[in-house]
């Protein structure tokens, strides 16, 4: 994935959900959950 694209994505994933949730849910993913959070960011 790009990472402007991702950096992108973040700042507006933060926007939406605030920034709290989103860096609790990307520090706590895991093997399995680390694509689908990734993804989120597309």
């Amino acid at each position: 994935m790009d990472e402007t694209m991702f950096e992108t994505g973040m700042e507006k994933r933060k926007a939406t959900l605030g920034a709290a949730y989103v860096e609790t849910a990307m520090d706590g993913a895991d093997d399995f959950s680390r694509p689908y959070q990734g993804a989120m960011m597309a």
